[in-house]
C-alpha cells in the first residue's frame, strides 16, 4: 500500500518531468486497484460454475508441483478505480481516472504464487483521460506477472521476450484429487504443450510495443459462490463440503482483489527500427 501511494503522489510531477522531451514521447505511469475474477479453466466437469484456483487443503492432496492453467478477467471501476498521467504523444497529461481492463491467462502453482499474462497485449485497454491504449489502435500491450505469496514483478515487453511462465510446461497439469476418482487436467485450459491451440497465447513470446515495469499485490477477493459477506481465502471456503465445485460449498479461489502500479513508454520508431 506505502508503495501504491507513493506513486500515487508521484503523478502529480510526471507529465512536468516528461514535458521536456525532445521526441513526442508517450509514457504512461498508472496506480490501479479492481478485482480479477471470472478465474476459469475452461469446459467445466461440475457445471456452470467453473474451476478457480484450488484452495491449500485440496492442492495439498495433488502433486506438490502440479500447475493449473486457466484464464482471468480484470477490470478497474467502481468501487475499485484507477490513476493514470505522463505524456501522450509529447503532450503532458495530468493525472486523472482511468479505467483499465485486461484478460488473459494464468498458470499457477499453489495460490497465490503462478503466474498471470496477457503475452500479447490483445485483451488489455487503458483509458485515461487523452491516453487511449487499446489493440484496436494498433497496441500491443503485452505484459507478464511473477506472483509469490501475493507479490507480484509486472514485466511489460519487450517485444519478443520469451515468456517465463513457459517453464511450468515443464510441471505436471493438475490432478483434482478432490473429485470422485480424481480427473487429470480439470484445471488446465490448454494441453500443456507447444502444438496445442493455446500455446502461443500462453506461452509463447511477449509481443509488445510498450516497455516497462511495475508491481502487482493480490488477496483472494469475494466469493462468486457464497452469498455476501464470505470471502474466498486460498486456504478453504465457508460452507465447505470437501467435494469440489459442488453447491452450497464451492472451494475454489475464483477472484481476487488487486492492487499495482506500473510505469511503460511506447516505442518511438525511427528509420533504424530502434527506439
Amino acid at each position: 500500500m506505502l508503495r501504491c501511494i507513493g506513486v500515487l503522489a508521484s503523478l502529480a510531477v510526471v507529465a512536468a518531468m516528461l514535458a521536456g522531451t525532445a521526441q513526442a514521447q508517450t509514457t504512461v505511469t498508472c496506480v490501479f486497484t479492481g478485482l480479477s475474477g471470472t478465474l476459469n479453466a475452461g469446459t467445466s466437469a461440475h457445471g456452470s460454475h467453473g474451476h478457480g484456483i484450488q484452495n491449500a487443503q485440496d492442492d495439498a492432496l495433488d502433486p506438490a508441483t502440479d500447475v493449473e492453467r486457466g484464464s482471468y478477467n480484470f477490470q478497474t471501476g467502481p468501487p475499485a478505480a484507477a490513476t493514470c498521467g505522463g505524456t501522450f504523444n509529447g503532450i503532458p497529461v495530468p493525472a486523472t481516472t482511468a479505467v483499465i481492463t485486461s484478460s488473459g491467462f494464468y498458470d499457477n502453482i499453489v495460490c497465490g504464487t503462478g503466474f498471470a499474462h496477457d503475452l500479447d497485449g490483445s485483451g488489455t485497454s487503458i483509458t485515461a483521460g487523452a491516453i487511449v491504449i487499446s489493440p484496436a489502435l494498433g497496441d500491443h500491450f503485452g505484459y507478464e506477472i511473477k506472483f509469490k505469496e501475493g507479490e507480484g514483478k509486472l514485466w511489460i515487453g519487450p517485444d519478443g521476450k520469451p515468456s517465463k511462465a513457459g517453464a511450468t510446461e515443464l510441471l505436471p497439469p493438475d490432478l483434482d484429487a478432490t473429485y470422485p476418482g480424481g480427473v487429470h487436467g480439470v484445471h488446465d485450459q490448454d494441453g500443456a504443450s507447444p502444438s496445442s491451440a493455446g500455446w502461443g497465447l500462453m506461452h509463447g513470446d511477449v509481443v509488445s510495443n510498450w516497455i516497462g515495469d511495475g508491481h502487482v499485490d493480490i488477496k483472494p477477493g469475494p466469493s462468486s459462490a457464497v452469498p455476501p459477506p464470505a470471502q474466498d481465502n486460498c486456504v478453504n471456503q465457508v460452507n465447505e463440503t470437501g467435494v469440489d465445485n459442488v453447491a452450497p460449498g464451492y472451494n475454489d479461489t475464483d477472484q481476487f482483489r488487486v492492487t499495482g502500479y506500473f510505469t511503460a513508454t511506447k516505442y518511438q520508431t525511427g528509420a533504424d527500427g530502434d527506439l
